[in-house]
């Protein structure tokens, strides 16, 4: 194989991450669960329709969340400029950062540019950084631990 070859297959990584954007919604599908599989464990004495109203409910409550919920296509930089950026936002004593994991956490610094950079569906920081002020913590997370996954983890798919 020549070099060439090599390099004209070479494509960033790309996923998807969705999330529910609408959090009422959400509380309101995750509580609507929680009283059905209540309802089935107790289902000998709990009425038919009882449960068939309840399953109703999660069904609509579904509906809502996928009609509430964006799914956010996120692409790898080239290695050069995934460094360029993460060098550009170094952990600087004063400046907050948000954990990843247990054991990780990034300057808060970085995640509106990585976000920028990485998400096909956020045109700029200041969108970005729009965005970030609507969100809840868990969802900021949720979506910088895709950026960094493909950034910085291994590839998942081996060539058989």
């Amino acid at each position: 194989m020549l070099f060439d070859d090599i390099l004209a297959k070479t494509k960033p990584r790309v996923d998807t991450e969705t999330l529910c954007l609408d959090g009422e919604v959400q509380h309101s599908l995750e509580d609507a669960r929680r009283r059905l599989s209540k309802a089935e464990d107790a289902s000998d004495t709990m009425a038919d329709d009882e449960v068939d109203g309840l399953v109703a409910e999660v069904a609509e409550l579904e509906a809502r969340v996928q009609a509430a919920s964006h799914t956010f296509t996120v692409r790898a930089l080239p290695f050069e400029e995934w460094r360029k950026l993460v060098d550009a936002h170094p952990r600087k004593e004063g400046v907050p950062e948000v954990p990843l994991t247990r054991t990780s956490s990034v300057p808060v610094t970085l995640i509106s540019p990585a976000f920028a950079a990485c998400v096909d569906d956020i045109p700029d920081v200041e969108s970005a950084e729009q965005l970030i002020d609507r969100l809840a913590e868990g969802q900021v997370v949720q979506l910088f631990r895709k950026i960094g996954e493909l950034n910085v983890g291994g590839d998942r798919i081996r060539p058989t």
